[in-house]
């Protein structure tokens, strides 16, 4: 018994120094932005309180793999006789999509104007935590208009006692925080990758991808077909 060779067709090899196999080859890659991250600016107001004067807002925020709260800050005093109290300052995190950032705002009754920054000489009035992402998210609902709402929580108060309020946050991304990325993409003697096509229908794909951690993805940002002959040469700009 003996084997025969196969009469089938030989496979294609692609030689890489040739010409036509230089087209195949994209350029190298440039890295142009390393961090990804974007800042997220919080407004708070609550409802319902049962009083608001001289009420203050006291942020805190953590990693969803940390311990501890770290605090931001504290809004200034409520000094309107209202129980929907509005406070004027704002907040900036860093929000990355890929990592879970937790947000906890307590509210107190400011009862020592004196030692207002010491918080065990004020009344506790309730508390309540968010993940960062629910507060951007929000912005896609019309409910509440773009607010997220959150029932304030106090672990001293009783089943029959009346609500302690909500509180509602706004998210909105600092504009100092995009970056603009504007290019203009041209070619020439373009060959079309087909027989029966007179001419080629190109077009170029952009990726974003974070370069510092392992395994590396990429995310198709955008998808642009070029424009045909004759027609003047395009500019796009990129903002993320």
């Amino acid at each position: 018994m003996g084997g025969c060779a196969s009469g089938g067709k030989k496979d294609d090899v692609v030689d890489f120094t040739s010409p036509k196999a230089n087209g195949m080859v994209a350029p190298s890659a440039e890295v142009i932005v390393q961090d990804f991250s974007s800042l997220v600016i919080l407004s708070l107001r609550c409802e319902g309180l049962q009083k608001g004067r001289n009420t203050v807002a006291v942020v805190y925020s953590k990693l969803g793999t940390e311990d501890l709260w770290m605090e931001y800050g504290t809004t200034e005093i409520c000094g309107q006789d209202t129980r929907w109290p509005v406070w004027e300052r704002m907040f900036e995190l860093q929000f990355r999509i890929e990592h879970v950032r937790l947000v906890r705002v307590e509210i107190y009754v400011i009862r020592n104007q004196e030692m207002h920054e010491d918080l065990m000489e004020q009344k506790f009035v309730g508390s309540a935590e968010f993940n960062l992402a629910e507060a951007v998210y929000a912005r896609s609902h019309t409910k509440n208009h773009g607010w997220l709402k959150r029932k304030l929580e106090n672990i001293k108060r009783k089943p029959r006692d009346p609500p302690i309020g909500k509180l509602f946050i706004y998210a909105e991304e600092s504009v100092n925080a995009k970056a603009e990325l504007s290019f203009s993409v041209s070619g020439q003697d373009l060959k079309p990758t087909d027989f029966w096509k007179r001419k080629c229908d190109p077009y170029f794909v952009v990726n974003r991808i974070q370069a510092k951690d392992p395994p590396l993805f990429l995310g198709r940002k955008i998808l642009q077909k070029v424009r045909q002959r004759h027609q003047p040469q395009s500019h796009m700009g990129l903002q993320d």
